[in-house]
């Protein structure tokens, strides 16, 4: 008989009995080398102990205890993976009854253990293995195991308690001071020693007991750790996997932010005198996984104890070694070429440094280190030869990037310390290497423009401000660290040979058909073009500079590989230097065309650009030429997108600042601040040139019918941008606004569907209608800073109904089913009812003109959506709803607004029942609770009697909800308060799903 030939389930029932059968059958399945398996299953924590805890009663559960201690026993010397599940089957059955039914856990459990190894005969050894294990599961099943917080702290006092007992243990089985590790196999040795160091790591999280005690522990295991590292020194590599267990306990203990806090100094001095030493260096430089793990300590010692090394750096050798030992780590080559994962670990303990030394007195004694730093991430930024970065693959190339940007802003925080003395270096290293600048050998010289760019934001700044303050580049005297000295060197450096010359020289270098060529001068193009950028600051105080540094970004902008950074430093210079760029504005007003046309720039940053360049534009007293620039543009064989171009650059540069997308609504309020901006961007808006221009394109496209998507809507947003103004701010007739977006609805849906639908249709439709939206917004009503036109409310309504009419029987031609239509085009109907619900419903002159039917259709369509059983539906359907609920009960009796919600009341209310009763998922009770206390609140008699009428029916909303369920509904939905209410809709709910019996 075999374990393929049984029913497992048949067998344990006949166990609960068992027969002569059952018992022959169990003795042979026990021989089977698959009975391993079916131990593990039976075994299982999370199927039988941790699962069906219940089922077992008091007597059964102690001796449940006793049996899965004898069984760790007896199973510790056999394979590891059986004695791992055994363990955590103990696991979780201490964490069901610690301390309530079992005190005092870990020491009684650790002495039963040895206690069954004596009665048995067992070698001591076997409880301790058996011990180990326990202890190094606990804290994982622990961590991860849910147990009701009035039971958790008892548990952790009692788990803590035995701190030091375990803690004493782990101590001496990982150093190798347990007598029966000397029996076992050299392997074995270390395997146990391993699992001890990780046992300890886990049990740190409950703290050590008394500060000598974590400082000798301390001591101990960095030791312990250099007998290790001593034996990897000697070409031994049984021992890596100790080391690299140990070393997580080590950087535990030198990064707990605790115990620095406290005891920072006698922890610091303790693993200083042993982290100073040459083997911490040596271990640390080697390779594998022991080396980057023995690096992370010494990288977590000094992020936490920063301010203990900064106070004994110049006055104690061993902090003196320890630090140049980092050093030497940030300057060290990764193990695979380009993979510096132990130069970034290094990184962390500069950024503490520097903090540590710029709040107290140590900056001028950590300022020579961090030179050596600085130097160190200069060249680690580098890039490797041609031959090495093919090696590297893709993942390689990518590891590289991510650390010369950590080093980027390594640099960036040595900047903050050393101020002018690291900009006179990086400038000298840059100058010399673009002096001797060659196609075969760029790596450096790319890599130093890499540093200077790094600190170029921050230095730009510093020195711009030292110059105007001082009125001149530097001057005699100034410190070596100041931003005086950083203006001298920054004159120095950038000059007009060097940015009008050279840059340029090197920006139209073509390279040759070698590929490690063209990677070269593609590399160190890059980094010109973000030089000049970072840079921007400076050339506002340098404006003979800044002709050149616009030539620069004229050059990279030509190129396709070099528009996205182009675009970024064309920016940067315009946000800069506004006023100084007066005398270039017609070089810009051309190159903000070229951006805004760049298929390589995201559209954000095209918009960031072209405003920044607008800004300068609006600084030049006479505008016209640059917008005749601009309109002059090259003759495409696309009429329409030469129109839709041109369009679009001129009203970007237009714009200018954006109000806040509030500023109409608090405008309409009275707020006076929100006038006084709206006037404000009006007026950078109506530029007389720009707006004569715009005005012109405008009714150009008047004879363009707007089918093009991309001309319709760059059309709908230079009209969503100038209504967002106020109507002055365009000089363009409302009639004629009016028409083009109506033009859009013509031009795209005639009635013709077959082409016209095409697969943009759901993109397109809500663009018109918030256009739509928009222009009601603006021009329904007098406003604070306008006169709305007389027949405003007339011209929008057929607009209004026109949108209407035609978004519906889009929605008709998706699908015969208008609740399906609704769930297949959520957008179209969230822009259709949003429409209705913000502008419609609560502009009286313009809902007057509305047709009836129009706003029929709003209310038949906000039915269907409440019917979909999706958050996108739902939410602009409970608003239109809500809305009307809500204006309803504020008009007065005759008003029309009464008769429509009288005369979809019920259906929403029934699509309301039927969705609490479920048709929809539980997630949008909340909703649909709130859109039922609207009702209620506003129209308590007239809602209280559909509902009574509703729920009259048999087997509505549920055929589980019984009379009194719904009598009990109605009761509490009488209550004025909204959680309440949702409290009486849940229950409901979970009533008409049957879920109360469950």
């Amino acid at each position: 008989m075999t374990l393929e030939d049984i029913d497992v389930q048949s067998f344990v029932q006949a166990l609960g009995v068992p027969t002569q059968e059952a018992l022959t059958a169990l003795e042979q399945i026990q021989r089977e080398p698959a009975a391993w398996q079916l131990a593990f299953d039976l075994l299982k924590s999370d199927t039988k102990i941790g699962r069906d805890w219940e089922t077992l009663d008091d007597e059964r559960r102690q001796a449940l205890r006793h049996e899965l201690i004898r069984v760790v026993v007896e199973s510790s010397a056999g394979p590891q993976n059986v004695l791992s599940k055994l363990n955590q089957g103990l696991a979780i059955y201490a964490l069901r009854t610690v301390p309530d039914e079992w005190e005092n856990f870990l020491p009684t459990a650790m002495e039963a253990m040895r206690q069954r190894a004596r009665e048995t005969g067992k070698g001591a050894g076997q409880a301790e293995m058996a011990i180990v294990e326990l202890l190094t599961q606990f804290p994982e099943e622990l961590n991860r195991t849910a147990i009701i917080s009035a039971r958790h702290g008892r548990l952790v006092q009692d788990v803590k308690a035995a701190v030091p007992v375990v803690l004493q243990m782990l101590t001496r089985v990982a150093c190798g001071e347990e007598a029966w590790l000397a029996d076992l196999a050299p392997t074995h040795r270390g395997a146990w020693r391993t699992r001890a160091w990780k046992g300890l790591q886990q049990w740190l999280q409950f703290g050590v007991a008394g500060d000598e005690q974590f400082v000798g522990l301390l001591t101990l295991t960095l030791r312990r750790l250099q007998e290790l590292a001593t034996q990897r020194a000697t070409g031994s590599d049984d021992a890596e996997e100790e080391e690299a267990a140990a070393a997580a306990v080590a950087e535990d203990m030198v990064g707990n932010m605790r115990m620095a806090t406290q005891i920072g100094r006698s922890v610091g001095t303790a693993a200083v005198e042993e982290l100073g030493l040459p083997w911490a260096r040596q271990a640390a430089m080697g390779d594998g996984e022991a080396a980057t793990a023995w690096a992370a300590v010494l990288a977590s010692f000094g992020e936490t104890h920063a301010e203990f090394l900064v106070e004994r750096v110049g006055t104690d050798a061993r902090v003196d070694a320890y630090l140049q030992t980092m050093v030497e780590l940030t300057r060290m080559t990764g193990t695979a070429g380009v993979d510096e994962q132990v130069s970034a670990q290094a990184l962390g303990v500069w950024y503490a440094v520097q903090e540590a030394a710029e709040d107290g007195t140590g900056r001028a004694t950590v300022a020579a280190v961090l030179s050596d730093v600085a130097q160190g991430l200069v060249v680690k930024s580098a890039f490797p030869a041609a031959a090495e970065w093919a090696a590297a693959g893709r993942e390689g190339r990518e590891r590289f990037h991510a650390f010369r940007r950590e080093a980027g802003d390594g640099l960036l925080n040595v900047y903050y310390t050393l101020r002018g003395a690291l900009v006179g270096a990086l400038a000298d290293e840059a100058g010399q290497r673009m002096a001797g600048l060659t196609l075969d050998a760029w790596q450096n010289a790319e890599a130093a423009l890499f540093a200077l760019r790094s600190v170029g934001e921050a230095a730009a700044a510093d020195a711009a401000g030292a110059a105007e303050k001082a009125g001149e580049m530097g001057g005699e005297g100034a410190a070596h660290d100041s931003p005086a000295a950083s203006a001298a060197h920054l004159s120095r450096f950038f000059t007009a040979e060097m940015v009008g010359s050279q840059f340029v020289a090197v920006l139209r270098t073509e390279a040759g058909g070698e590929r490690a060529a063209q990677w070269g001068v593609a590399a160190t193009k890059a980094a010109v073009v973000a030089l000049v950028g970072a840079y921007a600051e400076w050339w506002r105080v340098q404006p003979q500079l800044l002709p050149a540094a616009v030539a620069c970004v004229a050059t990279a902008l030509a190129q396709p590989p070099l528009v996205q950074p182009a675009a970024a430093a064309l920016r940067r210079i315009c946000d800069a230097c506004r006023t100084p760029l007066a005398a270039v504005a017609d070089d810009l007003a051309v190159l903000a065309r070229d951006v805004a046309g760049a298929a390589a720039v995201p559209p954000r940053e095209q918009q960031r650009v072209v405003e920044a360049v607008a800004e300068v534009v609006a600084a030049v007293p006479a505008a016209a030429a640059h917008v005749d620039a601009l309109a002059a543009g090259d003759e495409r064989s696309d009429a329409i997108t030469v129109l839709a171009d041109r369009l679009r650059v001129v009203d970007a540069l237009a714009r200018g600042l954006q109000p806040p997308d509030d500023v109409e609504a608090r405008a309409l309020a009275g707020d006076a601040d929100a006038l006084t901006g709206l006037a404000l961007a009006a007026q950078s808006y109506a530029s007389p040139a720009l707006c004569d221009c715009r005005v012109a394109l405008l009714h150009a496209l008047q004879r363009v019918p707007l089918v093009d998507v991309e001309l319709l809507e760059c059309v709908l947003a230079v009209v969503a941008s100038a209504t967002r103004r106020g109507p002055h701010a365009l000089a363009f007739a409302f009639a004629d606004a009016v028409a083009l977006v109506g033009a859009g609805w013509d031009g795209c849906w005639d009635g013709s569907w077959g082409e016209r639908l095409d697969s943009r249709w759901d993109e397109r439709c809500p663009s018109l209608l918030r256009s739509v939206a928009q222009l009601a917004t603006v021009f329904a009503e007098p406003a604070a800073w306008h006169a709305a036109p007389p027949d405003a409310p007339r011209v929008l309504a057929g607009l209004v109904a026109r949108a209407v009419d035609v978004t519906c029987a889009g929605l008709e031609h998706e699908a015969p089913a208008a609740v399906v239509a609704c769930e297949r085009q959520p957008l179209v109907c969230e822009g259709l009812l949003e429409m209705g619900a913000r502008v419609v419903l609560p502009r009286p002159a313009l809902l007057a003109c509305v047709p009836h039917a129009c706003v029929a259709r709003l209310c038949t369509l906000a039915t269907h959506a409440l019917a979909v059983p999706n958050r996108l539906a739902l939410r602009p359907a409970a608003l239109f709803a809500s809305t009307l609920t809500r204006l309803a009960a504020a008009a007065p009796p005759a008003d029309p607004l009464r008769g429509l919600w009288a005369e979809y009341a019920p259906a929403w209310l029934r699509a309301i029942l039927a969705a609490i009763g479920g048709t929809h998922p539980r997630s949008l009770l909340p909703a649909l609770a709130e859109l039922l206390f609207a009702f209620v609140r506003h129209h308590p008699a007239d809602t209280r009697r559909c509902l009574a009428d509703l729920l009259a029916a048999a087997d509505f909303p549920s055929p589980h909800a019984d009379a009194a369920a719904k009598r009990q509904l109605l009761q509490l939905l009488a209550t004025r308060s909204l959680v309440r209410a949702k409290a009486a809709v849940a229950d409901f709910s979970a009533r008409c799903r049957n879920l109360d019996a469950q």
